[in-house]
Protein backbone atom coordinates (compact mmCIF):
# COMPACT_ATOMS: atom_id res chain seq x y z
CA UNK A 1 0.00 0.00 0.00
CA UNK A 2 1.33 3.57 -0.91
CA UNK A 3 1.45 6.37 1.11
CA UNK A 4 -1.09 7.96 -0.73
CA UNK A 5 -3.21 5.18 -0.41
CA UNK A 6 -3.07 4.88 3.16
CA UNK A 7 -4.34 8.89 3.25
CA UNK A 8 -7.03 7.58 1.41
CA UNK A 9 -7.96 5.26 3.89
CA UNK A 10 -7.15 7.27 6.38
CA UNK A 11 -9.16 10.36 5.11
CA UNK A 12 -12.23 7.80 4.64
CA UNK A 13 -11.83 5.88 8.13
CA UNK A 14 -11.55 9.44 9.90
CA UNK A 15 -14.43 10.66 7.91
CA UNK A 16 -16.13 7.77 8.82
CA UNK A 17 -16.04 8.75 12.67
CA UNK A 18 -17.17 12.08 12.49
CA UNK A 19 -20.28 10.94 10.40
CA UNK A 20 -20.74 8.22 12.94
CA UNK A 21 -20.80 10.82 16.01
CA UNK A 22 -17.57 9.34 17.53
CA UNK A 23 -14.77 12.29 16.44
CA UNK A 24 -16.37 15.76 16.26
CA UNK A 25 -13.58 16.78 13.62
CA UNK A 26 -9.93 16.15 12.04
CA UNK A 27 -7.06 17.30 9.86
CA UNK A 28 -3.85 16.75 8.71
CA UNK A 29 -0.91 18.96 10.91
CA UNK A 30 2.60 17.28 10.47
CA UNK A 31 4.57 16.91 7.80
CA UNK A 32 2.44 15.35 5.15
CA UNK A 33 0.29 18.61 6.15
CA UNK A 34 3.54 20.19 4.51
CA UNK A 35 2.63 18.80 1.20
CA UNK A 36 -0.22 19.16 1.29
CA UNK A 37 -0.06 22.60 1.17
CA UNK A 38 2.82 22.49 -1.45
CA UNK A 39 6.12 22.26 0.60
CA UNK A 40 6.92 18.45 0.57
CA UNK A 41 9.08 16.54 2.56
CA UNK A 42 9.92 13.58 3.85
CA UNK A 43 8.08 12.42 6.61
CA UNK A 44 7.71 8.71 8.31
CA UNK A 45 4.21 9.28 10.03
CA UNK A 46 0.85 10.50 9.36
CA UNK A 47 -0.04 13.40 11.90
CA UNK A 48 -3.34 14.56 12.93
CA UNK A 49 -5.65 16.78 15.13
CA UNK A 50 -8.94 15.65 16.07
CA UNK A 51 -11.06 15.76 18.90
CA UNK A 52 -14.10 12.97 20.19
CA UNK A 53 -17.41 13.92 19.49
CA UNK A 54 -19.67 15.35 22.48
CA UNK A 55 -19.71 12.46 25.28
CA UNK A 56 -17.42 10.37 23.41
CA UNK A 57 -13.74 9.32 24.05
CA UNK A 58 -10.69 8.77 22.57
CA UNK A 59 -10.30 5.35 23.32
CA UNK A 60 -13.58 4.83 21.69
CA UNK A 61 -12.56 6.05 18.60
CA UNK A 62 -9.19 4.02 18.65
CA UNK A 63 -11.81 0.88 18.98
CA UNK A 64 -13.81 1.84 16.14
CA UNK A 65 -10.39 2.06 14.49
CA UNK A 66 -9.49 -0.96 15.38
CA UNK A 67 -11.94 -2.67 13.96
CA UNK A 68 -11.36 -1.15 10.64
CA UNK A 69 -7.66 -2.83 10.99
CA UNK A 70 -5.47 0.01 12.36
CA UNK A 71 -3.34 -1.12 15.13
CA UNK A 72 -2.97 0.77 18.28
CA UNK A 73 0.43 0.96 19.87
CA UNK A 74 -0.10 3.58 22.75
CA UNK A 75 -2.07 5.60 23.82
CA UNK A 76 -0.70 8.28 25.85
CA UNK A 77 -2.18 10.62 28.31
CA UNK A 78 0.59 13.23 30.15
CA UNK A 79 -1.45 16.17 31.41
CA UNK A 80 1.49 18.40 31.80
CA UNK A 81 3.19 17.70 28.76
CA UNK A 82 3.23 19.92 25.24
CA UNK A 83 1.26 16.96 23.67
CA UNK A 84 -1.57 15.75 26.70
CA UNK A 85 -3.44 13.23 24.91
CA UNK A 86 -2.15 10.92 22.10
CA UNK A 87 -3.08 7.93 20.09
CA UNK A 88 0.26 6.43 18.02
CA UNK A 89 -1.67 3.52 15.69
CA UNK A 90 -0.68 1.69 12.48
CA UNK A 91 -2.78 1.77 9.52
CA UNK A 92 -1.51 0.03 5.84
CA UNK A 93 2.01 -0.05 7.75
CA UNK A 94 2.35 3.37 8.03
CA UNK A 95 2.32 4.86 11.75
CA UNK A 96 -0.54 7.65 12.44
CA UNK A 97 -0.43 9.56 15.36
CA UNK A 98 -3.56 11.14 16.78
CA UNK A 99 -3.06 14.15 18.68
CA UNK A 100 -6.01 14.89 20.54
CA UNK A 101 -6.99 18.02 20.67
CA UNK A 102 -7.58 19.66 24.28
CA UNK A 103 -6.71 23.16 24.64
CA UNK A 104 -8.65 25.84 23.11
CA UNK A 105 -5.93 26.97 20.60
CA UNK A 106 -6.44 23.38 19.39
CA UNK A 107 -9.71 23.47 18.95
CA UNK A 108 -10.03 26.53 16.55
CA UNK A 109 -7.43 24.67 14.68
CA UNK A 110 -9.56 22.42 13.58
CA UNK A 111 -12.76 24.97 13.70
CA UNK A 112 -10.57 26.36 10.86
CA UNK A 113 -9.26 23.08 8.38
CA UNK A 114 -9.36 23.53 5.43
CA UNK A 115 -10.03 20.54 2.84
CA UNK A 116 -7.23 20.75 0.37
CA UNK A 117 -6.87 18.87 -2.88
CA UNK A 118 -4.37 16.32 -2.70
CA UNK A 119 -3.66 13.35 -4.74
CA UNK A 120 -7.31 13.38 -6.08
CA UNK A 121 -8.63 13.09 -2.13
CA UNK A 122 -10.39 16.54 -0.20
CA UNK A 123 -7.74 16.30 2.80
CA UNK A 124 -8.47 18.23 5.91
CA UNK A 125 -5.82 20.41 7.23
CA UNK A 126 -4.71 22.62 9.75
CA UNK A 127 -4.50 26.13 7.85
CA UNK A 128 -1.01 26.71 6.49
CA UNK A 129 -0.31 29.68 9.20
CA UNK A 130 -1.75 27.89 12.06
CA UNK A 131 0.44 25.18 10.82
CA UNK A 132 3.48 27.15 10.69
CA UNK A 133 2.39 28.53 14.24
CA UNK A 134 1.88 25.09 15.85
CA UNK A 135 5.78 24.09 13.89
CA UNK A 136 7.39 27.26 16.02
CA UNK A 137 5.54 26.31 19.14
CA UNK A 138 7.17 22.55 18.79
CA UNK A 139 10.60 24.64 18.62
CA UNK A 140 12.97 21.77 17.29
CA UNK A 141 15.26 22.30 14.10
CA UNK A 142 13.21 20.75 11.31
CA UNK A 143 9.45 22.35 12.80
CA UNK A 144 11.49 25.40 12.67
CA UNK A 145 12.80 25.24 9.09
CA UNK A 146 9.42 24.06 8.17
CA UNK A 147 7.89 27.19 9.33
CA UNK A 148 9.94 29.19 7.08
CA UNK A 149 9.10 27.00 4.15
CA UNK A 150 5.51 27.38 5.00
CA UNK A 151 5.95 30.97 5.74
CA UNK A 152 7.49 31.41 2.18
CA UNK A 153 4.56 29.72 0.49
CA UNK A 154 2.37 32.16 -1.99
CA UNK A 155 -1.13 33.56 -0.66
CA UNK A 156 0.77 33.00 2.68
CA UNK A 157 -1.30 35.57 5.25
CA UNK A 158 1.32 37.06 7.28
CA UNK A 159 -1.46 39.09 9.73
CA UNK A 160 -3.49 35.68 10.10
CA UNK A 161 0.35 34.12 11.09
CA UNK A 162 0.62 36.76 13.63
CA UNK A 163 -2.54 36.10 15.40
CA UNK A 164 -1.63 32.14 15.63
CA UNK A 165 1.61 33.70 16.99
CA UNK A 166 0.37 35.87 19.14
CA UNK A 167 -2.33 33.13 20.38
CA UNK A 168 0.25 30.43 20.95
CA UNK A 169 2.42 32.71 22.91
CA UNK A 170 5.07 32.63 20.13
CA UNK A 171 7.52 35.48 19.63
Amino acid sequence: MTRADVLRTVASDLNTLVEDGTLGRWALCGGLALAVWGAPRATQDIDVLADPAEGRTTAEAAKVLARKGWILVEHARHPGDPVPELLRMTCGGIGIDILIAHRNWEAAMLEEASTVPWQGVGIPSVRVEALAAMKLRAGGPQDLVDAGRLEGLPGFDHERFAVWKKRLRIR
